[in-house]
């Protein structure tokens, strides 16, 4: 299968995140046979690796929202013949999709959606950069237009529950939704310097925003059942504004 990925940008050397997720997918798509293509859409940013079973290729199609969204859906029609499916990684530019199949777009197109998008984003302006203005406004379109867009993509697919049930209470197609964990990495235990020892702790280690929506709560509450059974330690890296009660 010719498969067609789409992201803003890509860089698995330094960047975290959807930066990951995205190598992870790039990697089992190319080593399960398919011919498998990035493009990025802002790609001034990207740092590239230098071994790679896939294909990369690095556009420009910057310009306001409105317009990013326009310029990639015009590239998914350019592009059509040479792919069988698009997949979207990431709710950034999941409107371009819904573009590009409403103007007759005939490749399926989902998203893998593991963020929220700005106007989801607690459903707040508190501590949001911009105008309060802009994010109405971008809070109305995402309402509006946005939604109406949604409808012509093929499937939604979500990498928690939580942030599934929350597009879907914004208004997003329930029947499209889909359920997927983020894809690991599995590193060579001989890599392992403990491998062999036996320790009795339970260790574990969180790196992330420390914000409600990481479920900082629920992992220390898991902790907290260990504690009868066996000595544990919780390492958390991380700032933000859960650090205090945390």
């Amino acid at each position: 299968m010719r498969i067609a990925i789409l992201s803003l940008h890509y860089n698995p050397i330094t960047g975290a995140g959807l930066h990951q997720v995205l190598k992870m997918f790039l990697v089992f798509f190319a080593s399960a046979g398919h011919q498998t293509t990035l493009f990025t859409a802002l790609s001034d940013n990207n740092v590239l690796p230098r071994d790679k079973a896939y294909t990369v290729i690095e556009k420009h199609l910057g310009g306001s929202f409105l317009q990013t969204q326009k310029n990639v859906a015009k590239l998914l029609l350019a592009e059509e013949n040479n792919f069988d499916i698009y997949f979207i990684c990431g709710p950034a530019l999941l409107w371009a999709g819904g573009m590009y199949r409403k103007h007759g777009g005939k490749n399926p197109t989902v998203v893998f959606v593991n963020n929220y998008t700005s106007a989801m984003w607690r459903i707040s302006l508190k501590g949001r950069e911009g105008s309060i203005l802009f994010h109405i406004k971008k809070y109305l379109w995402e309402k509006t237009v946005g939604l109406s867009l949604t409808k012509y993509l093929d499937a939604f697919i979500y990498d928690s529950p939580i942030i599934g049930k929350l597009y879907e209470q914004f208004g997003y197609p329930k029947s499209k939704s889909k359920l997927l964990s983020e894809p690991i990495e599995l590193q060579n235990n001989a890599l392992n310097p403990n491998k062999g020892k036996v320790n009795s702790r339970f260790k574990a280690l969180f790196v992330g925003r420390l914000i409600k929506e990481k479920g900082v709560d629920i992992l220390l509450r898991a902790m907290l059942l260990l504690r009868d059974n066996k000595e544990i330690q919780l390492d958390i890296v991380g700032d933000g504004p859960g650090k205090e009660w945390i």
